[in-house]
């Protein structure tokens, strides 16, 4: 099957194009990968960050594309419609990190009640919040309007601490870095969150945990 996919020329965001790539169907689907249509994402001055950071914090490397083009990450919802994986169902809702596209192949690992990661080679090396999906069907803080609001708003405070890190090892800090408190990574995103919500649990029990941080409510 073909995914939609759009495109931009690395040297000149203003330069773009509609392109189709090659996924495996249902039916020739690798072990344990899924399937998913992309069907809702936000975009904001966030992603045009991603845009020209893209060589420096390798985000480019996470969606393949033609070369001197690359497909700009939007957070936001795909729909599982086909699985080879034992322990998740065609039909599920996942919450994170997309391609501009209609289509993506996820390779699913460490999968648990609350999320998955996307175990494909060319997306390690980045940030682990960036290959996390949260298992969020019938979760109703992430249906409808709220959805929208949660793909628009919940990516800044999960990023919150890289971007922390990124200005403290700045030679040349950013007078804004002085506002942001030295705070265990997982706190600053549950104080923000309800903590209650299935995306909220696993950002706070998954990646936190991965990334050797501690997790803990204010």
């Amino acid at each position: 099957m073909n995914s939609t996919d759009f495109v931009v020329a690395r040297n000149d965001l203003q330069q773009c194009k509609i392109i189709e790539t090659r996924l495996p169907d249902a039916a020739t689907l690798p072990d344990e990968a899924l399937l998913v249509k992309i069907d809702r994402f936000a975009l904001t001055a966030n992603n045009i960050t991603y845009a020209v950071l893209g060589d420096q914090l390798k985000y480019w490397q996470l969606f393949p594309a033609p070369e001197n083009f690359g497909n700009i990450p939007v957070w936001g919802f795909g729909e599982v419609i086909a699985s080879k994986h034992p322990g998740i169902s065609e039909g599920e809702r996942l919450f994170g990190y997309f391609p501009m596209a209609t289509h993506l192949v996820i390779e699913a690992a460490d999968v648990t009640k609350r999320g998955l990661r996307d175990a494909a080679a060319h997306r390690q090396g980045v940030a682990p919040v960036y290959n996390a999906y949260a298992r969020v069907s019938g979760d109703p803080s992430f249906a409808g309007r709220q959805g929208d609001y949660q793909a628009l708003l919940r990516p800044l405070f999960m990023t919150r601490p890289r971007i922390a890190r990124v200005w403290r090892r700045s030679t040349t800090p950013m007078r804004a870095s002085a506002a942001i408190p030295r705070l265990p990574a997982g706190r600053a995103i549950i104080r923000r969150c309800c903590g209650r919500c299935s995306c909220c649990r696993f950002w706070s029990t998954t990646f936190w945990r991965k990334t050797r941080f501690t997790a803990r409510k204010a």
